[in-house]
Order: C-alpha cells, then sequence, then structure tokens
C-alpha cells in the first residue's frame, strides 16, 4: 500500500511540474501599474507628441532630439522626456523637461521648463 502512494505522490509531483512548466510567462515588457520605465528616445509616438506640444506653446522652440524618456502607467500614462529644442526665433539651442499625461488623446500638461544650453 505504501509503495501505491509513494507512485500517486511521484505522479503528482510530475503532472505538477509540468503544468507549471507549461504556463506562459508573464510578458516582461509590460510594466505594473504606477511602475517607471524607460522608453526608446527615437519612438515615433513620443516624437509626435511632444512635437504637438511644442506645436500648441508659444515660445517658438523646434525639437531638436529628445534625451530621455520614461513612462509611468497611471490613469493613463505619465510621460517624463528630456529633449533638446532651438528657439526658431534666436536660434539659442536649450534644454527642456517636460511631464504630461496622455489619456486616450488628451494630453494633460504638468510641467514644462526648458534652460540655455
Amino acid at each position: 500500500m505504501l509503495k501505491f502512494v509513494r507512485i500517486i505522490a511521484v505522479f503528482a509531483c510530475v503532472l505538477l511540474i509540468n503544468h507549471v512548466e507549461a504556463q506562459e510567462p508573464r510578458p516582461t515588457n509590460i510594466p505594473c501599474k504606477g511602475c517607471t520605465y524607460k522608453l526608446e528616445v527615437d519612438d515615433e509616438h513620443i516624437n509626435y507628441t511632444l512635437k504637438k506640444i511644442l506645436a500648441g506653446r508659444s515660445d517658438n522652440l523646434e525639437l531638436v532630439k529628445i534625451i530621455k524618456v520614461t513612462g509611468q502607467p497611471l490613469d493613463g500614462i505619465k510621460y517624463k522626456i528630456q529633449f533638446e529644442a532651438v528657439d526658431k526665433m534666436t536660434n539659442d539651442a536649450k534644454i527642456c523637461d517636460t511631464i504630461f499625461y496622455l489619456k486616450n488623446k488628451d494630453i494633460d500638461m504638468r510641467t514644462f521648463n526648458c534652460a540655455a544650453k
């Protein structure tokens, strides 16, 4: 009887191990809600959104390049972007930082600061 119980126990362990190994792992590229993650600086969506923000401002800035960008899924996505821009009137280079929330297609601007490069 004891031998039979051991065989059943081993069989159950093998089934359990096979079941666990067959489960698909959670994708690592999907961040948890509230976790900050880095984004590619050449992401077309980020570039488009930042150019849209700059076009809506009155300080005549033109995007040169994105230096650093992070996202954070909250109620929408919170973006923090550091970028280089040039003043179209004076050609002065600037380093700018902005924080905004993007939910659906709505942009909720929180901060936008630039300093001379």
